[in-house]
């Protein structure tokens, strides 16, 4: 197995230093644990029947490495002394190549979150924040321990809140999504921001689902502008119309004149 797994003879690696076989970084760690353990059998606190779970990089025989999961255990004399070591190993290079390409994405996530203009942020699955973005605190003027732990709900108005309980519960119930919901919500001074929302199901790297992901557009001055420009659309139309209404008359006064 031992072949198999980092191409050499069970003889060339009993020749081998234990310097030789692991990295620099996981030799710390080997070595840090082995003092622990040693400092625990001379107090008289070792547990006999004790084992350890150690995650250790091994070179290969080609110069490569692997990471290898060991569960090791003492080897002890008549007298319950530690006189050496024994364990298990096996290969969690996989395992690890998932962990690092998870750590990987997460860190894009934050990255491009921390630093988007639009609010982002999690929910649990009965509807409590988890995680805002530094916009969120930008925007509506909330702090981050002002905003963990609460509820979505508790920021809007109250006359809005069935309905965003309505929209959690269609996705967390029936993994829809939520797109371009215009919807307002309150700052910290209680003023109305208008937002385009989008939200869905959120699930972690097993598949499960673990609570919602949305995104906040701030349009509220958009929606000013649209509201002035509209008003202002009106105000032509109606100067149009009366402008034609006064033309109309004055032909009708023309007429009349001329009689």
């Amino acid at each position: 197995s031992i072949q198999k797994m980092l191409g050499f003879t069970p003889e060339e690696r009993m020749r081998q230093d234990v310097t030789e076989q692991v990295t620099p970084a996981s030799m710390t760690v080997i070595e840090a644990i082995l003092a622990k353990e040693l400092e625990r059998e001379q107090l008289g606190t070792g547990d006999p029947d004790r084992s350890l779970k150690v995650e250790v990089e091994y070179f290969r025989k080609d110069g490569s490495t692997v990471w290898v999961e060991n569960l090791v255990s003492w080897i002890r004399d008549d007298h319950g002394v530690p006189i050496g070591i024994h364990g298990v190993s096996r290969d969690i290079s996989e395992r690890k190549r998932m962990e690092e390409e998870l750590r990987e994405s997460e860190e894009r996530f934050r990255a491009l979150s921390e630093n988007a203009p639009d609010i982002i942020y999690t929910l649990n699955l009965q509807g409590a924040v988890t995680y805002a973005n530094p916009s969120w605190k930008h925007i509506l003027g909330h702090d981050e321990e002002e905003i963990i732990g609460r509820y979505f709900v508790d920021f809007a108005r109250e006359e809005d809140r069935k309905t965003y309980r309505k929209l959690f519960k269609d996705i967390r119930d029936g993994h829809k999504t939520v797109s371009n919901h215009i919807g307002i919500m309150l700052t910290r001074d209680g003023e109305e921001r208008v937002f385009n929302m989008n939200s869905s199901f959120n699930r972690d790297s097993e598949g499960r689902m673990i609570g919602v992901v949305g995104t906040m557009k701030d349009i509220t001055e958009q929606r000013e502008m649209e509201r002035k420009l509209n008003h202002a659309q009106k105000m032509e139309a109606i100067g149009t119309l009366a402008g034609g209404i006064a033309h109309d008359f004055n032909n009708l006064l023309m007429g009349i004149q001329g009689y």
